[in-house]
């Protein structure tokens, strides 16, 4: 059995109305903020101390400074995106762009 891996942006299926419910968005609007975000990479290094990962997590978290007017527009826009109404086996469309992945860095594929 083969897995596909997808992306953030794919849709490959029926989703309620083909886009996410009002109540699931109205949440994610709450719940993404760059302070939630901030305190989850935190407590994410915090619990990393000793691991492999740990410096990863340390150098992700204190990149946050140097990019947050990135972090603070995906937080506001994913939500935007995530009540459009889209087609199966579409991405979701930034402007007229297509994005493979969500990323903070800004870098778009």
């Amino acid at each position: 059995m083969e897995a596909v891996l997808t992306s953030l942006w794919d849709f490959e299926g029926h989703l309620y109305e083909n886009r996410w419910l009002q109540p699931n968005v109205d949440f994610l609007k709450g719940a993404l903020t760059v302070q939630r975000v901030s305190d989850v990479l935190t407590r994410a290094a915090e619990r990393l101390v000793g691991q492999s990962e740990y410096d990863m997590a340390v150098e992700i978290r204190d990149d946050i400074p140097l990019c947050i007017e990135t972090l603070e527009s995906r937080c506001i826009e994913l939500p935007q995106l995530l009540e459009k109404p889209q087609k199966a086996g579409e991405l979701l469309e930034r402007g007229y762009r297509k994005l493979t992945h969500w990323a903070v860095s800004g870098r778009f594929e």
